[in-house]
């Protein structure tokens, strides 16, 4: 009976393996597309540090929760743009020695017996234009990961609570953002009303309201810093 007992669970909990255990809700971007969207930024994400390879996911989703954000016309390290977005991911554990062990007995019995990690995220990002700083902003959120068989598939797609909860950071971070209103936006113009030997050519369409990006912005001489 018991020789059997243990290959069942296996099999239970391999086949329940999409369980859902995740609770973060990130919260939502607030900004209205017919106004436009924030000017384009290149980000630096942990560039002051070296990065496990293990980690390198946890920054993909930062740069991916900017550009999904929908507020920034674009967004990223490939963009040249007199914006940077220098941002820094940090994790840490609220665990004790007591949860450590029970990591290790869950792991013991290949996550059998489900355990609970209590961590939490950082997130930090400093706005930079032409190189002088203009604000920093700072966020952390502390949440629960169950580790077991029974939701393997949601950790194996970073669907879990530590991705969450960085996507929730971001959107803080970009609702704080456009709520300073320290970046102008980009608006699209849909073209000149008119017959069609009157229109503009379609390279000349496609502007940034009122003003050139350039002239937005206060020149290197004039910028000054802005407490965060």
């Amino acid at each position: 009976m018991r020789k059997r007992s243990l290959p069942a669970l296996a099999l239970l909990a391999a086949i329940s393996g999409c369980a859902t255990t995740a609770g973060i809700q990130p919260e939502e971007v607030r900004i209205d597309p017919a106004h436009g969207q924030l000017v384009p930024a290149r980000t630096f994400i942990n560039r002051q540090q070296p990065v496990p390879r293990f980690y390198l996911t946890r920054l993909e989703a930062v740069e991916a929760a900017l550009k999904q954000s929908g507020a920034f016309f674009d967004v990223g390290s490939h963009v040249d743009s007199p914006v940077v977005l220098d941002i820094e991911l940090n994790r840490g554990t609220t665990d004790g020695t007591l949860h450590a062990v029970g990591h290790v007995l869950s792991a013991a019995t290949l996550f059998l017996v489900p355990s609970k990690a209590n961590n939490f995220n950082e997130l930090r990002v400093v706005v930079y234009v032409y190189g002088k700083q203009v604000k920093s902003y700072e966020f952390r959120q502390e949440y629960s990961e169950v580790l077991g068989l029974h939701n393997s598939r949601e950790l194996a797609t970073n669907q879990g609570n530590e991705f969450l909860s960085i996507k929730n950071l971001v959107h803080q971070f970009v609702n704080a953002l456009i709520e300073d209103g320290i970046l102008p936006r980009v608006i699209l113009d849909q073209g000149v009303p008119g017959d069609a030997e009157e229109e503009l050519p379609a390279e000349q369409q496609a502007t940034i309201a009122p003003r050139p990006m350039r002239s937005l912005f206060s020149s290197p001489a004039d910028s000054r810093s802005v407490a965060g």
